[in-house]
């Protein structure tokens, strides 16, 4: 019983600690829902830092200073503007 308790708890731990750092790569529209024809909350301009918090299909939910909603998997980078790996021309 112990043991099922830690396995429960380690796993509500893991869902909250998941969190990722982003930012957007193009200016994006934050969605309500994870569709495209969901209604449109706001738009995010390029290189605005996100918190990732779940991922459902090609969509990510994200929390930031301006807007938290739905946007696109491909108009997000992981990690931070500027930061290693980042391609500035």
């Amino acid at each position: 019983m112990r043991k099922l308790l830690f396995v429960a708890c380690f796993l509500v731990g893991l869902g909250h600690a998941w969190a990722q750092q982003g930012y957007t790569i193009r200016e994006v529209d934050v969605k309500k829902e994870p569709f495209n024809d969901a209604a449109t909350l706001a738009k995010l301009p390029e290189n605005t830092q996100l918190t990732i918090t779940k991922r459902q299909g090609a969509w990510m939910e994200v929390t930031s200073v301006k807007a938290n909603g739905w946007i696109r998997m491909l108009s997000v980078r992981l990690g931070e503007p500027g930061g290693a790996g980042s391609a500035k021309s």
